[in-house]
């Protein structure tokens, strides 16, 4: 089961400084899926604040990969 569903929690802070000043803190959710040795499939929310403005923006993903095997 463990190598066919990844599960993975990613917190991350980014700071710039002058003259581009730039604070943000992000949580990030993702859940991938192998569905097949050559196929799988993965989902993700996100949410980030500017420490700056306060402003929050979120995100979700939705991703499927393919791959050929010879």
């Amino acid at each position: 089961m463990r190598e066919w569903l990844v599960a993975s929690a990613i917190g991350e802070r980014l700071t710039v400084q002058q003259p581009f000043a730039e604070k943000l803190a992000a949580g990030k959710l993702e859940l991938n899926a192998r569905l097949t040795s050559e196929a799988s499939v993965g989902v993700s929310a996100k949410v980030q604040q500017n420490l700056i403005t306060g402003r929050v923006s979120t995100s979700v993903m939705l991703q499927g990969a393919l791959k050929t095997v010879r």
